[in-house]
C-alpha cells in the first residue's frame, strides 16, 4: 500500500506542473522561471505576424510582482510600469499596465502554454481575437 500511495502522490504532484507544452516537471517555482527580460520571439494575431512591431520592445518580470514593458519609438524610450501575478490555478498570468501620467490602467490574462528558463508561450483570446506570443530571455 505505501508503493501506491507514493506513486499516486508522485503523480499528482507531477500533473500539477504541467502546462500544454511543457515543461513536464521542473525544480524552480513557476515565479522564478517567469522572472526574467524577455523579447518578443514571436508574435500572432490570428495567425498573422506581427512580430516586427515589437522588434525594439522588452518584458521584465520580477520576482516582486512588478511587470516593466518597454518600446522604442522614434528614438524615445516608452515604459509602462504594472504589476503581474498568477491566477489561482497558476495556468494564467494576470498583467496590469500603468499607463504613463495619468494614471489609467488596462489589464491583460494572459493563458500559459509553455514556461522554461528559456522560453515561454503565452495566449490570450479576446472576442474573435486570438494572440500567440513566444518569448525568449533578452540578450
Amino acid at each position: 500500500m505505501g508503493k501506491f500511495a507514493t506513486i499516486l502522490l508522485c503523480s499528482i504532484f507531477i500533473s500539477s506542473c504541467l502546462y500544454e507544452n511543457g515543461p513536464a516537471f521542473s525544480f524552480r517555482l513557476k515565479s522564478e522561471r517567469i522572472s526574467n527580460v524577455w523579447v518578443y520571439e514571436n508574435y500572432l494575431i490570428n495567425n498573422l505576424d506581427v512580430t516586427s512591431l515589437f522588434d525594439s520592445s522588452r518584458l521584465e518580470f520580477t520576482r516582486d510582482g512588478y511587470v516593466y514593458k518597454q518600446t522604442t519609438h522614434q528614438d524615445s524610450l516608452i515604459t509602462n510600469i504594472g504589476k503581474w501575478e498568477f491566477d489561482e490555478t497558476t495556468r494564467s498570468i494576470l498583467k496590469i499596465y500603468l499607463i504613463d501620467s495619468t494614471l489609467s490602467t488596462w489589464g491583460e490574462s494572459w493563458t500559459i502554454l509553455r514556461l522554461k528558463e528559456d522560453d515561454m508561450w503565452l495566449e490570450s483570446r479576446s472576442g474573435v481575437e486570438i494572440h500567440e506570443l513566444r518569448l525568449k530571455p533578452a540578450p
